[in-house]
């Protein structure tokens, strides 16, 4: 079902929009917006579509967790946000993009994107 809506064009828009409901200060939008990220089907299209959905996805992810040279971003930190649902899950949904996402891709997403 999700599939036949793939288009990249509405596919980048639809993420868009989740990544607001994803950053939200409520924190039942943002876990439920966090959990739809956890969708094997969801990630597949983020995988394909990289280039155009990432790096918004990762600037609404990204300061709710610490960004250093090391692991990149994904160690939480007392920043981020005061949910720790909140918090895990924005974790976990950025260790599946990572694991998701060619590691050379990803790295340079992140940092263009992030820096």
């Amino acid at each position: 079902e999700m599939k036949s809506l793939s288009s990249p064009t509405w596919f980048v828009e639809f993420c868009r929009v989740l990544t607001q409901a994803m950053s939200s200060d409520h924190s039942g939008l943002a876990e439920q917006a966090l959990q739809f990220a956890k969708n094997a089907v969801f990630c597949e299209l983020v995988r394909q579509n990289a280039k155009q959905c990432l790096p918004f996805l990762l600037v609404a992810l990204v300061p709710k967790t610490q960004h250093n040279q090391d692991d990149s971003f994904l160690t939480t930190t007392s920043s981020a946000s005061w949910n720790p649902t909140v918090r895990k899950m924005t974790y976990l949904v950025l260790k599946k993009f990572s694991d998701i996402i060619p590691e050379k891709e990803f790295k340079h997403i992140a940092n263009t994107c992030l820096n």
